[in-house]
């Protein structure tokens, strides 16, 4: 590769392999240092009261920290108030007090910053969420400027204050470590999680290298940050796709911030948009963290370095399987207008995107009746068919729906509503045409009535008489999206769906790990029947909201969620709903994804986290698909699906909040497989 220089200055002089104490109420200890090498000394330490829970939300100015006697007051990664959204009202609580005592709790569930794992800050749901589910009993992060440092016998004391009535628990401090550094630091997190400009790295950040493994052609992602002590330039190396991560600053209500344990006063900063950089620009950098990342494309198998950026790319001597190929359509909603003048269908296939919803109200079909026949103009449809197959989408199947305006007509046409005989009659007769018609297509069509009826009382009724009426239609294929497993089963039990042929879309019931009693009913109660035996049934599809941020739950529902459930289609919506000449730089709501605009002054695509995961996510499927293939060759169908099964299986409780490291293990486990298998 062509070789760029680019001056990043990662100096670091490491005192020692990290120094941990346990002190008890009033306790001290004394750590004794010279001054490392670099312009900037920094004190780095993780600490936590050791408490029980659940007294473990107790939070209390516990730590005392001095240097050379002085007190230090003013950590690098803290915020001088953050609000605590455990208690009711929310308050608010220095980082430190008047006389100087850090704030410490047995947790850092709503801290900024926190390390779940020792070498990240946070694992965020929704907008900047943390993840309890993983932060209780973690330590908090702390990284202190040391200024005015003597060359040699510097004196860093730590001291313990509680009050009484938790006097008995421990203070515990880990990793207390001091390096040097010039004015930059590079350091890398996993491009899923949060970095915000005031982030700080840890040690082990600092110190870890990017590994990139990419198959031969495909596209691998990956980041690193930079933190300056000062302002400075930064010159994007002319061998590498680069994009600058731009945190969104949104209005923050309270009610907001403490629903969502939201740690910031007043406003939101979502980590959403991409913006593409020019390569060969000379970027001026801020004083604090600026985050890049970067797109690599491999050509052909071999290891690589990119010159002055710490990255290790590995490009893997095999080739993925084709998104047709796959078991599962991928497919995307989008809810914009007009998609086809953004051009917005190739980049949709290139994604790994092979199936769109179309719609009476994007492609209608206009009816009339003569001669007391119902005539149907399908041309309209047709046509737009041919449109999106003509950039590789929709060419298998294809989801139509949802059916109001064709129902609106039949209602203006005989003059009834759904329970008129004539109406019914001529429903029937459509639903004949239709089918008929999606025959001489040969194109496996479904047919949608309406959305989520389960939930609507007011529709529920019209949707059981028409769906007894289309199923009885022996060539039809219907599909409906239901909110719950319970649902699905009614349709197919008590409607009239037919298995094999109809497609009940539900809501992901995360088979992996949810609990019976997490299921939504919707208006339907189970008739005799458990969670367990319905769990037990093959439904075949499934529809979720794609987020903005975080992307974890992008990634693995079209990834490995989706392989392991056996799913025949996977359908994403709310992708973007708003203008779509412009990015969508301020998002109402966690799930509006950005639409990858062009920048208009040097004609590059904006990208998004959001979008980015699905591609990522996609490209898990293949990886597992590849392996599936390895395996069942070598032990055949039922243990090779089942030896899958186990590699692709989540073990956390809330398959929500899965670890951002949960992706690159499995991946590496599916690697091993067909490189072994080749």
């Amino acid at each position: 590769m062509k070789k760029t220089i680019i001056l990043i200055f990662l100096l670091a002089a490491f005192i020692t392999a990290g120094k941990d104490y346990v002190l008890k109420n009033n306790q001290s200890a004394v750590y004794r240092f010279d001054a490392p090498a670099g312009k900037h000394a920094l004190l780095f330490f993780r600490a936590r009261i050791k408490l029980p829970s659940p007294a473990e939300a107790w939070g209390f100015h516990a730590l005392e920290v001095k240097l050379n006697g002085k007190t230090l007051k003013a950590p690098c990664n803290k915020a001088e108030k953050l609000i605590d959204p455990q208690n009711t009202p929310p308050t608010e609580t220095a980082v430190c007090d008047s006389a100087g005592k850090l704030f410490l709790r047995a947790d850092s569930d709503w801290q900024t910053f926190n390390a779940p794992s020792g070498d990240v800050y946070s694992n965020t749901q929704r907008m900047n969420q943390v993840n309890q589910t993983e932060l209780n009993n973690v330590f908090y992060n702390f990284v202190f400027p040391l200024k005015d440092l003597k060359k040699n016998g510097n004196t860093l004391t730590l001291k313990v204050f509680l009050p009484d009535h938790v006097s008995a628990y421990p203070v515990e401090i880990t990793g207390l470590q001091i390096a040097g550094f010039s004015d930059r630091i590079v350091f890398h997190r996993d491009w899923l999680q949060a970095v915000y400009p005031w982030s700080f790295p840890t040690l082990s950040e600092i110190k870890k290298r990017q590994n990139l493994v990419v198959a031969l052609g495909e596209t691998g992602l990956g980041s690193f940050s930079i933190y300056n002590f000062k302002s400075s330039t930064f010159k994007v190396p002319d061998d590498l796709q680069l994009y600058r991560l731009d945190n969104t600053l949104i209005p923050g209500k309270r009610k907001q911030m403490e629903d969502y344990h939201i740690p910031n006063t007043g406003e939101l900063y979502v980590p959403e948009l991409l913006t593409p950089v020019k390569k060969g620009t000379v970027l001026q950098l801020p004083q604090g963290t600026t985050t890049f990342l970067f797109r690599y494309c491999g050509k052909r198998a071999g290891n690589y370095k990119i010159a002055g950026i710490p990255v290790d790319i590995r490009v893997l001597n095999f080739t993925l399987p084709d998104h047709e190929t796959l078991p599962v359509e991928n497919g995307l909603y989008i809810m914009a207008s007009q998609p086809q003048k953004q051009n917005i269908y190739p980049e949709l296939r290139e994604y790994g995107i092979t199936q769109i919803l179309i719609s009476p109200w994007n492609a209608p079909i206009k009816l009339k009746i003569e001669n007391d026949k119902l005539h149907a103009d399908f041309r309209r449809l047709d046509a737009k068919i041919k449109e999106v197959q003509s950039w590789k989408l929709s060419r298998r199947q294809l989801l139509f729906g949802t059916s109001e305006p064709i129902l609106n007509q039949l209602h203006k046409l005989t003059g009834e509503g759904v329970d008129g005989k004539a109406f019914q009659r001529r429903f029937k007769e459509f639903i004949r045409l239709f089918f008929d018609h999606a025959d001489q297509l040969n194109l496996k069509i479904y047919l949608s009535l309406y959305d989520e009826a389960n939930f609507q009382k007011k529709i529920w009724h019209k949707t059981q008489i028409l769906t007894k009426i289309a199923t009885t239609v022996p060539n039809s294929r219907m599909w409906a999206t239901v909110t719950d497993l319970v649902s699905a089963a009614y349709f197919y039990d008590t409607l009239g769906y037919r298995k094999e042929r109809d497609l009940a879309v539900t809501h992901p019931f995360l088979l992996i790990g949810k609990p019976d009693t997490e299921v939504q009913k919707g208006i339907l109660i189970p008739d005799q029947k458990t969670t367990a035996e319905l769990r037990a049934r093959h439904f075949r599809g499934e529809y979720m909201g794609v987020t903005s941020y975080p992307g974890t739950g992008n990634r693995y529902q079209y990834g490995f969620r989706s392989r392991h459930s056996d799913l025949e289609v996977y359908m994403g919506f709310a992708f973007w709903w708003g203008d779509m000449k412009k990015p969508n730089t301020k998002p109402r709501q966690w799930y509006y994804v950005s639409y990858p605009f062009f920048e208009k002054t040097t004609g590059l695509r904006y990208s998004t986290i959001g979008w980015e995961a699905i591609r990522a996510g996609i490209d898990d499927y293949r990886y597992a698909e590849l392996a599936s293939q390895k395996l069942i060759r070598k032990y055949g169908q039922a243990e090779g699906k089942k030896i899958l099964k186990k590699i692709l299986a989540v073990k956390h409780s809330n398959t929500e909040n899965i670890p951002t490291d949960y992706f690159n293990h499995v991946r590496n486990q599916l690697i091993k497989i067909i490189e072994v298998n080749q």
